[in-house]
């Protein structure tokens, strides 16, 4: 598969699991990627108000959602 577009990096990224690892496998089944390469791309979107600008409207609750994490994280 090709590079995931920002809506489906977005999607996944927001996504909840129960079982630890399985994000990680989703990863690599749906976009054959690994975790750390995932998540750049994932913070590329964050960072940028131009990509995160292109998100569908029904994103932006998954977008807070991660934004918050990630200042909670640092």
């Amino acid at each position: 598969m090709d590079v995931p577009t920002d809506t489906e990096l977005v999607t996944l990224a927001g996504r909840r699991y129960r079982r630890e690892g399985a994000r990680d496998k989703a990863i690599r089944d749906q976009f054959s990627l690994t975790a750390t390469r995932f998540w750049q791309l994932v913070v590329a979107v964050l960072d940028s108000p131009t990509r995160i600008g292109a998100l569908p409207p029904e994103l932006w609750p998954v977008v807070k959602r991660l934004d918050e994490r990630r200042k909670i994280a640092s």
